[in-house]
């Protein structure tokens, strides 16, 4: 979210004693006192108003009256505003998928009472993003997140428990329900069809791939991969990068073995502890680039470099190469490794481990995924 298309913050005019707002080079003021129910509720409206689909930066903490929702857009908002401050700053999957649920939640909802929000309404929704020719798969997802939004709010005290217990009863499309359309699966991917790429890419890009190819550890966690989360005092390495569920207390370790260790062994020793080993600065010195890559830029590169191959394809009479992501090459590595060792290694490869696994069963799979390391990593 770009600074110009941020909300403006709630704030206080020390001397009138009003909560106001700066907005397009001028100063909006709210009736009542600054933090009172009417100032809030003024400050609200004016949120709906311009900002329906973004973010209240700083939520404002109100007694349970002032709290309650009248409206649909109050619970999309204050959901919002909620979920930018419980998932991890930055390009948080998470916050993504709710804002995008929240939006459809505003577009075809936005002014119905809250107590009026009954499962024939969500059901609604779910044939207007069907009609649209949205996937099943997107569209269950996004039920979900709405209803998780009004749980959200009946904890909050903020609507009547009975509305969210009325829209636990709307269930998902099932496969061939609806008319719905089916999400495209892409095919497994290649070394065939990762190849070519390498060839039209920067080294450091090259090297990513290789290592996720390798480890199948998620993108996110490669990008933002330091030397000082690899333990290279045992055999194989033991790698703890950051990952999406970090936050919970859930720690992940991911074992190097000989190949990676390889491609890593002079990025960890040429880099101070806390820098990032993938730097895009490394090829070109530009200041206007990150000191690291993210998810977005690693995937663009490589988006980049498939639509070059193929180019050269084009002009020589060959058929073009399908378009992957990094996503695919975590996927690829997933099926070999239960082709090879069976679905417990994959899952233990991948750390797809619950949080009440036993501790008995996580070893286990930390041993599984250690010989794994050893043998093809």
């Amino acid at each position: 979210m770009s600074l110009a298309n941020r909300p403006p913050a709630y704030r206080k005019h020390s001397t009138r004693n009003k909560g106001m707002v700066a907005f397009q080079k001028k100063r909006i003021y709210f009736e009542g006192e600054y933090n009172s129910p009417e100032s809030v509720a003024g400050y609200q409206a004016f949120l709906r108003q311009h900002f329906p689909f973004h973010v209240i930066k700083n939520p404002i903490v109100l007694d349970r009256k002032s709290r309650a929702a009248s409206i649909v857009s109050d619970v999309a908002t204050s959901f919002l505003s909620w979920a930018q401050s419980y998932y991890p700053p930055g390009r948080s999957s998470g916050y993504q998928n709710i804002r995008s649920a929240m939006k459809w939640l505003l577009q075809v909802c936005e002014g119905e009472s809250v107590k009026t929000f009954c499962p024939l309404r969500l059901k609604h929704i779910q044939k207007v993003m069907a009609a649209d020719g949205q996937s099943r798969d997107y569209v269950n997802q996004t039920i979900g997140k709405i209803k998780q939004a009004f749980k959200w709010a009946a904890s909050e005290e903020m609507i009547p428990a009975e509305v969210w217990h009325g829209l636990n009863t709307v269930s998902g499309i099932k496969k061939g329900r609806m008319g719905i359309r089916e999400p495209k699966r892409r095919a497994t991917l290649t070394w065939d069809t990762v190849a070519p790429v390498l060839a039209e890419l920067s080294p450091t890009i090259t090297r990513m791939i290789l290592l996720q190819w390798t480890t199948g550890v998620r993108s996110d966690s490669l990008c933002s991969a330091t030397p000082e989360q690899f333990d290279r005092s045992r055999d194989p390495w033991h790698w703890r990068p950051k990952h999406k569920m970090q936050f919970t207390g859930k720690e992940i370790i991911v074992p190097i073995g000989p190949k990676c260790q390889e491609l890593l062994g002079d990025l960890i020793d040429s880099r101070a502890p806390d820098e990032p080993l993938f730097c895009p600065r490394d090829q070109r010195k530009n200041l206007r680039y990150g000191k690291k890559y993210n998810s977005v830029s690693y995937r663009q590169a490589i988006e980049r470099a498939i639509e070059r191959v193929n180019a050269k394809r084009s002009e020589n009479g060959d058929p073009p190469i399908p378009h992957w992501s990094p996503h695919q090459l975590r996927h690829a590595k997933a099926q070999e490794v239960r082709d090879t060792y069976g679905i417990e290694a994959a899952q233990a490869i991948l750390t797809h481990d619950s949080l009440e696994a036993t501790q008995i069963y996580s070893e286990r799979r930390l041993e599984l995924a250690e010989k794994v390391a050893r043998e093809t990593g």
